[in-house]
């Protein structure tokens, strides 16, 4: 660098340090930056949520299955009765078993459900099969009574609330027994 009369400032060195004085230098730490990892407790509590509403929805949906679903068979088969009655005299045989065959869905469907008695569903099965399968004319009065039976069996064995919650904590005991079993056999 140039002074204004362009003579050179003579160029200081630093002082030289034999040995560094210990108290000069301070201990500072340093923490590193953290790489920007997973959340797992964030992840934890979102898939938690997400089980207990997956558990609430399908118990929420079994209880509506087992509690509604009968009624609503049994609603079904009323109109079924009822359209049958309206029609009185004038319905034609096809008419009839048509509307018998819709009867028959509707206690196929109960069957499937677990809705009925192992007796109900026997005799029911049987009678239903006869006035479907035989061949032979069924009167109106007569699938109007196995319609009606259907639906005295399904009002026999429709559950109240109370027996719902019941056979629920029953298969879930049913079950845990099994887990804990499996457990055992599988450790040995």
């Amino acid at each position: 660098m140039l002074s204004l009369w362009g003579i050179q400032p003579p160029i200081e060195k630093p002082p030289i340090l034999d040995k560094p004085d210990p108290n000069q230098f301070e201990l500072v730490e340093i923490e590193l930056p953290l790489d920007p990892g997973i959340d797992w407790v964030f992840w934890i509590e979102v898939g938690t949520v997400i089980m207990l509403v997956l558990l609430v929805v399908m118990v929420l949906f079994w209880l509506r299955r087992l509690l509604w679903g009968s009624l609503k068979l049994q609603a079904l088969t009323k109109l079924n009765i009822a359209s049958l009655e309206k029609a009185g005299k004038d319905l034609s045989q096809l008419d009839i078993q048509s509307i018998l065959a819709k009867i028959n869905r509707q206690f196929q469907q109960a069957k499937r459900l677990h809705f009925l008695a192992e007796a109900d569903e026997a005799l029911l099965s049987a009678r239903f099969n006869q006035a479907l399968f035989s061949g032979q004319d069924v009167s109106r009065e007569t699938a109007t009574q196995l319609a009606e039976n259907f639906i005295q069996a399904l009002k026999i064995y429709q559950k109240a609330p109370k027996d719902v919650v019941l056979s629920l904590v029953d298969l879930a005991k049913v079950k845990l027994a099994k887990w804990v079993q499996s457990i055992k056999s599988g450790a040995k």
